[in-house]
């Protein structure tokens, strides 16, 4: 997400002035770096970076989210996933949907890491770089998860882009 300061048309009284942000706009700028990728010291782990920039802060961390097998395994479950996507990929050639099943697969964890990351700087983040370990927010995450199925879909559904 992309915040501007919109600055006003000049005239005579507004001349130069900027109108600030609005107090809705979120606190927090983040952007996948990279990911998901598997992390090498934790069989069964994934992981996504992001890079994380707070309105007040001179600069940006990095905060890598991890995700055990267990929470993804735990998200698909909640939202029916495997069924959803193979419905989802009925429609595409044979020879595309395993490279369709591993696109939608990837953007599902990039989007359960944000999630994941969501919670954690709701709770205060510091503003250093830090790794936010599978073993954090679970409970929050799990009660996150049913609230949010159609919203996770929508986005992995938008980003797979296959014009269903």
């Amino acid at each position: 997400m992309v915040q501007c300061c919109i600055l006003s048309r000049p005239n005579s009284t507004t001349a130069g002035m900027a109108i600030p942000s609005s107090p809705h706009a979120p606190l927090f700028r983040t952007t996948l770096f990279f990911g998901p990728e598997p992390v090498a010291e934790r069989p069964g782990t994934v992981r996504c970076v992001f890079n994380v920039k707070k309105r007040s802060w001179k600069s940006g961390i990095q905060v890598d989210v991890h995700l055990s097998g267990c929470d993804v395994a735990r998200a698909k479950d909640v939202m029916a996933y495997e069924a959803w996507v193979d419905a989802v990929l009925a429609a595409r050639p044979l020879d595309e949907r395993d490279d369709y099943r591993q696109r939608a697969d990837d953007l599902l964890i990039q989007t359960l890491c944000a999630r994941k990351l969501e919670l954690a700087l709701e709770a205060g983040a510091p503003q250093d770089n830090h790794v936010l370990g599978s073993e954090q927010f679970v409970p929050e995450f799990e009660r996150m998860l049913p609230n949010s199925v159609t919203e996770i879909k929508e986005w992995v559904l938008a980003e797979l882009d296959v014009g269903t």
